[in-house]
């Protein structure tokens, strides 16, 4: 990482515009897997010194002090430089856990606990950059368990993202910038009132789809980068999971609405929908016999999608469409693309070979989360 990129990074947490820039070129070197491994070694003893240093220097006798948070600084802030995708993920996961055993043999040698809201978060964030949902889910819980431990309160889940928006700038800001940068949904927010910042959607999401919507906000800050920069096989890969993900969120806040009683998402827009907003299930129209959206753009086939898909897209960037019609064609196209996409990597997708419609289909489906949420 490179100065630019550091100081990038402290702009961004501060939340100081930095305006457009051009994409930096990558610069290729050669390495040794020694020069690596050396420098690795260097960096992880360094971050472990520091930490052992100011465990020393806390109480022995008091648990879960305010000020534990201060202990995982080294271990934060290398993980806060690995947010815009680079490949030393599963090297910050071993730092994490080598502190973690350290901090839990110090608690058990003192008969106290120490506060470890902080180091749990970031082992989350790094899970998520790791596509390892299961721990990410694990270790957020755990780290708002903490401070409610602090706080003597009872673990509430929308309390605690909304406490994680407030303390930690330095993750929210960046995908809150990503998102902004993207130019649909980007384009959408600036015109439509019913889309607002990445934090806002997040704080409306009801647990379990409030970490759902967090983690895929996280994966597309490291997604987003090489999808401008190195748009290979694996970027598509874990491009299109979040594009799974996003696409389950969809169903699943449909779902969260009283008048639902179909369980899928075509049914749901079909049957459903007219109780929950009269005017978008209109425009949406039905499957069978076809209408509104459903007769503008079929996609009972691989070839229509690929042909009416990037219309819709187009439609939607047009920033042209009134309120219920842009939450129609958001609504809709997650539906196309739930019914192509979600059960297998297909290569023969229009957008799976282009980079830019690739990273407008995920801002489609973040805004299509926003549309549904404000139906």
């Amino acid at each position: 990482m490179t100065w630019k990129d550091i100081w990038k990074e402290i702009f961004l947490k501060f939340n100081i515009n930095i305006g457009k820039r051009k994409p930096r070129k990558i610069k290729i070197q050669r390495h040794s897997i020694d020069e690596f491994m050396t420098n690795a070694q260097i960096i992880k003893n360094r971050i472990e010194i520091d930490f052992e240093e100011r465990l020393k220097k806390r109480s022995s006798i008091n648990s879960h002090l305010r000020t534990d948070d201060r202990l995982f600084e080294p271990f934060t802030d290398l993980l806060v430089l690995t947010t815009i995708g680079r490949e030393n993920f599963s090297f910050v996961r071993e730092i994490g856990i080598a502190i973690l055993r350290l901090i839990k043999k110090y608690e058990d040698d003192n008969a106290i606990r120490v506060n470890k809201s902080h180091l749990y978060f970031g082992l989350s964030l790094n899970s998520i950059y790791l596509n390892d949902t299961i721990n990410a889910m694990i270790y957020w819980e755990l780290s708002q368990k903490e401070e409610s431990l602090i706080l003597g309160s009872v673990f509430n889940a929308s309390t605690a993202i909304s406490d994680s928006i407030g303390k930690f700038s330095s993750v929210i800001n960046p995908v809150s910038y990503s998102l902004k940068e993207s130019l649909l949904y980007g384009g959408l927010r600036n015109h439509y009132s019913f889309i607002p910042d990445f934090s806002e959607v997040l704080k409306a999401q009801p647990p379990p789809e409030i970490f759902a919507y967090f983690s895929a906000a996280l994966r597309f800050r490291q997604i987003d980068y090489w999808l401008k920069t190195e748009f290979t096989a694996m970027t598509k890969i874990y491009s299109q999971e979040l594009i799974n993900s996003l696409c389950i969120l969809c169903e699943a806040n449909l779902k969260n609405y009283p008048a639902v009683t179909r369980n899928m998402y075509g049914p749901i827009i079909n049957d459903d929908l007219v109780n929950i907003n009269a005017g978008v299930s209109s425009l949406i129209g039905t499957s069978n016999p076809p209408s509104g959206l459903f007769l503008s753009y079929p996609t009972n086939s691989e070839l229509n999608f690929n042909t009416y898909y990037p219309q819709l897209v187009t439609a939607v960037k047009s920033n042209s469409l009134l309120e219920d019609n842009l939450k129609a064609h958001l609504i809709y196209g997650a539906y196309m693309l739930r019914n192509k996409s979600l059960h297998d990597y297909n290569s023969g997708l229009i957008y799976f070979n282009n980079n830019v419609l690739f990273e407008d289909t995920i801002g489609l489906l973040f805004a299509a989360v926003a549309a549904i949420k404000a139906l």
